[in-house]
């Protein structure tokens, strides 16, 4: 079933509100070395691909984190970022849910290290070409690696805090909403529209226009009441 998914509006809609989260995360930060900083964006990718899968996670942290660049003065890095910072959503989402959020790994909590390990392994060695390529100096850029580290570890802390938190109260209201709203059966043929047990706000439109068409017809009397001969 996974390989015969659709992306559509539900997906754009929740991309773009974890981009918008990723963009909120990554401001809280501390500045460490030149065009470096320690900040809760990592911390938001790793969540994020833990719980919603390798497609929200990549598009949600390029999108963020470019836009974070793009807004506060960053903009030699935004490329950078966007391209960075989605393949790593993308690799730990991949790795410890899958491509898409409806998929149940099992060992999910193993295959999340490995995906934030591995997602801050490449964070790690593409921002390392990435300010050499800015700052025009390798040395500035080796001197970078421990607020990526140090983000890394601060990212994979919180994620290990809010992943399993998350995945409970998602799968908790995805069980509530099946037993809420149960499939209504098909009601007999036989059976006035009125009177089915299926959904009032289905069916409310089409009884008020067949009254209008009723009385239209000459079904009511003036005085409201329905005729005798036609009331069935």
């Amino acid at each position: 079933m996974e390989n015969k998914r659709q992306f559509n509006i539900r997906d754009i809609v929740t991309i773009g509100v974890l981009a918008a989260m990723c963009t909120i995360a990554t401001s809280i930060k501390v500045p460490f070395g030149v065009g470096a900083m320690v900040h809760l964006g990592t911390g938001f990718v790793f969540t994020t691909g833990i719980v919603f899968g390798g497609l929200y996670a990549g598009l949600a942290a390029a999108i963020g984190s470019a836009f974070f660049d793009l807004l506060m003065g960053f903009s030699p890095y935004t490329l950078w970022s966007f391209v960075i910072k989605g393949i790593a959503g993308l690799i730990v989402g991949v790795i410890a849910k899958g491509f898409w959020p409806e998929a149940k790994p099992d060992r999910w909590l193993v295959r999340a290290v490995v995906g934030c390990i591995a997602a801050a392994a490449w964070t790690l060695g593409g921002y390392i070409v990435a300010w050499s390529q800015v700052t025009g100096s390798m040395a500035v850029a080796l001197s970078n690696i421990p607020s990526s580290l140090m983000t890394s570890t601060a990212g994979f802390l919180v994620a290990m805090v809010l992943a399993p938190k998350l995945r409970k109260v998602i799968g908790a209201g995805s069980a509530k909403s099946c037993v809420i709203s149960p499939a209504i059966p098909a009601a007999p043929p036989t059976m006035r529209g009125r009177d089915r047990g299926a959904d009032c706000i289905t069916l409310l439109p089409n009884f008020i226009g067949e009254k209008r068409l009723q009385r239209r017809e000459g079904f009511y009397h003036d005085n409201g009441k329905p005729h005798p001969r036609k009331n069935c």
